[in-house]
């Protein structure tokens, strides 16, 4: 039986969330509301009750498509022609 956080994510060849904070580069807060938000590609909760997230060792964030849109329509209106 695995007694450890880390041991578990060891075996699996996976992280922690607060080590995909390092390796990401943002706040430990910032990565549990993406891991919440499921952008983190193969995040998995692990345990029951509040859990805790185990993150592949490279991880992957995926982007918002409303944003992505949200930035288009501000372009459109930036690069609109006078009348």
């Amino acid at each position: 039986m695995i007694t450890s956080t880390q041991a578990l994510a060891d075996r699996l060849g996976m992280i922690t969330s607060t080590q995909a904070a390092l390796v990401l580069g943002l706040s430990g807060r910032r990565v549990r509301r993406l891991l919440q938000q499921g952008r983190i590609v193969g995040a998995v909760l692990v345990g029951a009750g509040k859990g805790f997230w185990l993150v592949p060792d490279k991880p992957v964030v995926e982007p918002v498509q409303a944003i992505s849109a949200l930035r288009a329509i501000t372009l459109s209106r930036k690069t609109r022609l006078p009348k």
